[in-house]
């Protein structure tokens, strides 16, 4: 977080929100922050009540869908031993072979520019951590990426 202007953070998206235990970084990190839009959509099977005791209810919004780069509904596959190896494949239908630990259930995908657009929101942060669908979000955002540049941590 050294590289990041803290300062002029309000608006925060975190793609691959999991748990929710980056948001109380940020309610530590990020001195002006208002709101944090969390992208999960397995947050009811990955949060974790603990965690949920710390997060500031009116500073967190849940999203219970993907970002990509077209609006469309697709096979999410959730690791039942780990969630966090969790995954989405956006371009071709590639189960797990061993379905043994996996449950598969169908997603909402968006595209970031769209909920910007729908919601009014202009983002300040982006962290994404989407476990490899994150060139997908930032094509899906590249209008928004353009017109407000904000500042973005992605996992790669």
């Amino acid at each position: 977080m050294e590289k990041i202007n803290k300062a002029v953070i309000k608006v925060a998206f975190d793609l691959g929100l999991n748990s929710g235990l980056n948001v109380i970084a940020y309610d530590k990190l990020l001195p002006n922050l208002q709101k944090t839009y969390g992208f999960e959509v397995i947050y009811d099977k990955a949060k974790v009540l603990y965690i949920e005791d710390f997060i500031i209810g009116e500073k967190l919004c849940i999203v219970p869908f993907a970002l990509g780069d077209t609006e469309r509904i697709v096979d999410f596959y959730f690791n039942k031993v780990f969630s966090t190896c969790s995954y989405c494949d956006f371009y071709q239908n590639n189960p797990p072979t061993d379905m043994t630990n996996w449950e598969k259930t169908k997603i909402h995908i968006t595209t970031m520019d769209k909920f910007c657009r729908d919601e009014k929101l202009i983002p300040d942060f982006i962290k994404m951590d989407i476990e490899g669908s994150e060139m997908a979000a930032l094509l899906g955002g590249i209008k928004t990426i353009q017109e407000y540049r904000p500042q973005l941590a992605i996992s790669i």
